[in-house]
């Protein structure tokens, strides 16, 4: 889930050690997207509309899925805080009420979400979410969090000249390697 990434990294410090990236464990990713799906859902569904036919599954049925999904959002709440804990910090995350994280995040993940959808990107997604609406969310967390295990590598320093400002930057989150100690309690 593109969207989750690119708005967690919106949120990362500026200022780490580049051997230590912030990242995010797998239950916590599974949390968050189960928090995050049905913000997702509803801006793919308003950013794609015109781009499908009316009998198109974002169109019909992908309210009734953003509805089921969002009726469980509560319950995911605190692993998208610990995500968003681990990503920007405890000192940064402090600065932030609980409903200020919440609305943050359903706005930047809704934001980055429809940020590069073509009209042939929504018709996959749309196909895609039609497949994939009648299992529950956490088979719907799982298949996401299991792509984005086998997607997402870290970041390689870059050796070439002229690349001060990438390699001081921070470097995007990932999800943490197997070997990182895993939460203390879980969300």
């Amino acid at each position: 889930m593109k969207a989750l990434i690119a708005a967690f990294a919106l949120l990362a410090p500026t200022t780490q050690p580049a051997a230590a990236p912030p990242c995010i464990h797998p239950a916590e990713v599974e949390h968050a997207i189960k928090f995050a799906m049905p913000v997702v859902f509803e801006g793919l569904a308003e950013h794609c509309q015109a781009s499908l036919p009316a009998s198109a599954y974002l169109l019909t049925g992908g309210a009734d899925l953003s509805k089921r999904l969002a009726a469980e959002r509560t319950a995911h709440w605190e692993g998208m805080r610990a995500a968003f804990v681990r990503i920007a910090g405890a000192e940064k995350a402090g600065m932030f009420s609980a409903d200020t994280v919440s609305s943050m995040a359903r706005d930047l993940i809704r934001a980055e979400g429809a940020k590069d959808l073509t009209a042939e990107n929504c018709s996959t997604l749309d196909r895609a979410l039609a497949l994939l609406a009648p299992l529950p969310p956490e088979n719907l967390a799982g298949l996401v969090t299991l792509a984005m295990e086998q997607g997402l590598t870290p970041p390689v320093p870059s050796s070439g000249k002229g690349d001060s400002k990438k390699a001081k930057a921070a470097p995007p989150p990932i999800l943490c390697p197997a070997a990182a100690p895993a939460p203390s309690s879980a969300p």
